[in-house]
């Protein structure tokens, strides 16, 4: 479009485009067949005129064609035109991308034998605001379907991308990024699908000559769909999505913020196929943006998923399912922007497949840095899956805690994480791993780095009939954070666990339980963070019912060393403690380990160093069978902490840790 001047005047509209191409063979050649249509930019406006809007673009089945017996590939490509700039008016918003491909190869002449389809939508970029109290322009959502139906092979990809938000030049607020949407359908004798729908980038709030005018950051663009559905009637079908939502633009300004992240919904997986089918779901929240001169972080997008992948064969199934928050926004002399949380949900029942791999995976946004920092998010993870034989492992991590230059550190996030498993007919192994997120440092003299995020971990199995069953859950409690300039060190988080694991089988059962505390965080000037002490305890009795052929259960307990001190007179603090017990008590084969590290002392600079922590380690291994004796086994170990280091001549250093109550009882069946 062209250019406007004056107040009541905008730059003239982007103009239109449309493109269509069509490709053949008929002796087996590859055909590549593409079409792009990029629509107009609007026009800049200036002395108060808008900027123009960028042209929209619909690309509707703009591309087809066959090669007998040889390889089809289609490109389909829909830019919308970018918005014009503006000084003194409103900048002109991004044109909107669609592109939509709808391919049945069987109606065509001939059959090709493999035919793969991209499909491409590219919201246009906002235009740019300057000198003017009005905003700068959003960018264009973007909407991408790719449907593919042969009897051959089948591969299609979407790709929606939203377009960026303009940002603002001594301007009101800058501009938010456009929304996406993608869907993804393939069939075929083999078939793949894929879509990535990611959201556009907020504007951000840009300087003059080393001068910013107050004004938000624009918001991320939200992921409203990401689907991908395979169907193969031959051996192998894998269906992809991924949903990413836009990252907010940096705002500016007391009272103002940056824009929040972008968030995600519609994240589906689905495959379908005789052999092995596999299925996985990504969803990312948009991190916030900074905030500038004052300004608060933008906050970070929450995501949840559940339910989000479901895959069907007579062999082979996979399945993985992730969530992630997006980061708060830090801030240069404000509060950092909060954390985005996420939570992962997957429950099946009768899960297809002779065996079927289960990942899921949830992880909490960092908590944004300022004057004062957030929390970490918080991740939760709850799978629940019944299959003929199942592997399910899951993994949920809690955000780090955001820095403080005038108060404590950020608290780390928290992670909570359930799973348990069912095999009808084969063997179960199912494992769990909760890890808090580590605490944000503290540049305060008085002030102290963040605590480490908790951490909660189940896992149970099951074998409906004598299948091993292999149950394992790993707890670990966040780091603290360091302290500078006189600030303390955080303290690590503990980590506690009591019969966190279990299991069910007529076969062999094999249990075993870690926990592990975090590191204190280290200080320059201040006094050191503790680690946090671990215990880990289980007793299993197995001698009513749920009677398994083999019974072996372990503990370890792994204590989280203390922090250090850099530079200063301050003392150190004695490690943390950690204590093991195992005791197993079944009817055939049993076997007992349990192992405990106690923590580090605090190693100083001129302080007195800190002693070593005391650990505690028991096993006991209990048959009660009757007639022939069963094997049983006892095993514990027990290693005290290490003393800490000085650097001061008139200190000593801190002395070993003890290795306390360490003992193994081994009972045969009478």
């Amino acid at each position: 479009g062209g250019s406007g001047e004056g107040d009541g005047f905008s730059g003239g509209s982007g103009g239109s485009a449309s493109a269509t191409s069509r490709g053949t063979s008929e002796f087996g050649l590859d055909v590549l067949v593409a079409a792009e249509s990029t629509g107009g930019d609007g026009g800049s406006g200036s002395d108060g005129a808008d900027g123009g809007a960028g042209a929209a673009v619909l690309q509707n089945d703009a591309v087809s064609g066959y090669s007998a017996d040889g390889a089809l590939i289609l490109g389909q490509v829909a830019d919308g035109g970018w918005g014009g700039d503006s000084t003194g008016g409103a900048a002109g918003a991004g044109g909107a991308a669609t592109s939509f491909l709808d391919f049945d190869a069987n109606a065509e002449v001939e059959l090709s034998s493999l035919i793969g389809m991209t499909v491409v939508a590219h919201g246009g970029h906002g235009g740019v605001a300057t000198d003017t109290t009005e905003a700068a322009g959003k960018g264009g959502d973007a909407k991408a379907t790719a449907t593919l139906v042969t009897t051959t092979e089948a591969d299609a990809i979407a790709d929606a991308l939203g377009g960026s938000g303009g940002d603002a030049r001594l301007a009101a607020d800058a501009g938010a990024g456009g929304a996406a949407e993608g869907s993804a359908s393939a069939s075929g004798a083999e078939a793949e699908a894929e879509t990535v729908a990611q959201g556009g980038d907020g504007g951000h709030v840009l300087d003059v000559l080393g001068v910013r005018a107050p004004g938000d950051g624009g918001r991320g663009g939200d992921v409203t769909l990401a689907s991908a559905d395979a169907n193969a009637t031959g051996t192998t079908a894998i269906a992809s999505a991924s949903g990413i939502g836009g990252n907010g633009g940096d705002g500016s300004g007391v009272g103002q913020t940056g824009g929040a992240g972008g968030g995600v919904k519609g994240v589906t997986a689905e495959a379908d196929a005789d052999d092995d089918a596999s299925a996985s779901a990504l969803a990312i929240g948009g991190a916030g943006g900074q905030g500038l001169d004052g300004a608060t972080g933008g906050a970070g997008a929450t995501v949840v998923l559940v339910n989000a992948v479901e895959a069907t064969a007579d062999t082979t199934v996979t399945l993985s399912q992730s969530a992630a928050g997006g980061s708060g926004g830090t801030s240069d002399g404000g509060t950092g922007g909060a954390a985005g949380r996420a939570y992962s949900n997957l429950n099946l029942v009768n899960a297809g497949g002779s065996s079927v791999s289960v990942s899921i995976e949830a992880a909490g946004g960092e908590g944004g840095g300022g004057t004062v920092g957030q929390s970490g998010g918080r991740a939760t993870l709850d799978s629940d899956v019944t299959a003929s034989a199942l592997d399910s492992d899951g993994t949920a991590t809690g955000g780090a805690g955001g820095d403080s230059s005038t108060a404590r550190g950020g608290t780390g996030g928290s992670a909570i994480a359930t799973v348990s498993g069912t095999a009808s007919v084969g063997g179960a192994t199912v494992g769990v791993t909760a890890q808090g997120g580590a605490g944000g440092d503290s540049a305060m003299a008085g002030m102290r780095g963040g605590t480490g995020g908790s951490a909660m971990a189940t896992a149970a199995g099951i074998a409906q009939t004598n299948g091993t069953v292999d149950v394992r859950a790993e707890q670990i409690g966040g780091n603290g954070g360091n302290g500078s300039s006189g600030a303390d060190g955080g303290a690590g988080r503990a980590s506690s666990m009591t019969d966190a694991v279990s299991g069910e089988t007529a076969g062999n059962l094999e249990l075993e339980q870690v926990a592990t505390g975090g590191r204190g965080g280290d200080s320059s000037g201040g006094y050191a963070g503790v680690g946090g002490a671990a215990s880990s305890i289980l007793s299993v009795n197995k001698t009513t019912d749920d009677l398994p052929t083999g019974l072996d259960g372990k503990t370890f307990a792994v204590s989280g060393n203390n922090g250090k001190v850099m530079s200063g007179t301050a003392n150190g603090k004695m490690g943390a403690n950690a204590l093991a017990s195992t005791s197993m008590t079944g009817t055939d084969q049993v076997a007992a380990f349990a192992e405990a590290s106690a923590g580090e002392g605090t190693s100083t600079d001129l302080g007195r160093a800190g002693a070593g922590g005391v650990a505690a380690a028991s096993a006991s291994a209990i048959s009660n069978a009757t007639g022939a004796t069963p094997s049983t086994g006892a095993t514990a170990s027990a290693q005290g902490g290490r003393g800490g280091a000085t650097n001061a001549t008139l200190s000593a250093a801190g002395a070993g840790g003890a290795a306390d109550g360490v003992t193994a009882t081994a009972t045969g069946g009478s």
